[in-house]
């Protein structure tokens, strides 16, 4: 997956991010409450999601200092068609892997490839696509205006609470803009 993104430079901040690319990487907590393993979270794109992200800081991007990068820090999903990344409008998304990481911590994020415990809800089969929704999980049936960024991977299974099950992390590559609803 290291084509689906480029670094502008060389090396991650203080705590690592998704530099050099791979399927995890160690991210800050911005969330304002702790996240658990399962939970479903968006890199913090759009500026002032996350006090520390700012786009003109000479210190983003630089190894060692004080401020976070869009690369590390990880907020909740956003409902918003307005601007910025949202589970409208498209983002980067992960799955939390640790079993707790408290807020204005960091810990191991994974936004690409099977992830074997990730919340979902909804009646689902393998196959099914998924898209992120505002309670920290992944949902099917999509509703018709989410973005698409995972495969369910596991066994039918219909919940109306969020369960932990395996899906195929892949932001949407080879995907529908639009769930499959919105297609017709």
């Amino acid at each position: 997956m290291s084509m689906f993104f480029e670094k502008p430079t060389k090396g991650p901040d203080v705590v690592g991010g998704f530099w050099p690319t791979n399927n995890k990487g160690r991210c800050w907590n911005r969330c304002g409450s702790a996240r658990t393993k399962g939970h479903v979270v968006q890199m913090a794109f759009t500026p002032g999601e996350a006090s520390e992200i700012a786009t003109n800081d000479s210190n983003s991007y630089i190894p060692g200092r004080s401020n976070d990068t869009i690369w590390n820090t990880f907020i909740d999903p956003i409902d918003s068609v307005g601007v910025g990344s949202s589970i409208q409008r498209g983002g980067c998304f992960g799955v939390v892997l640790d079993d707790t990481i408290s807020d204005n911590k960091a810990g191991w994020v994974q936004a690409f490839g099977r992830v074997v415990d990730a919340y979902v809800v909804g009646t689902i089969q393998p196959g099914d696509p998924l898209v992120p929704t505002i309670t920290n999980s992944l949902a099917f049936p999509c509703p018709v205006s989410n973005t698409i960024v995972a495969t369910y991977q596991d066994v039918s299974v219909s919940s109306a609470t969020k369960v932990l099950r395996q899906v195929l992390l892949h932001q949407g590559i080879f995907a529908p803009h639009r769930s499959p609803t919105a297609l017709s």
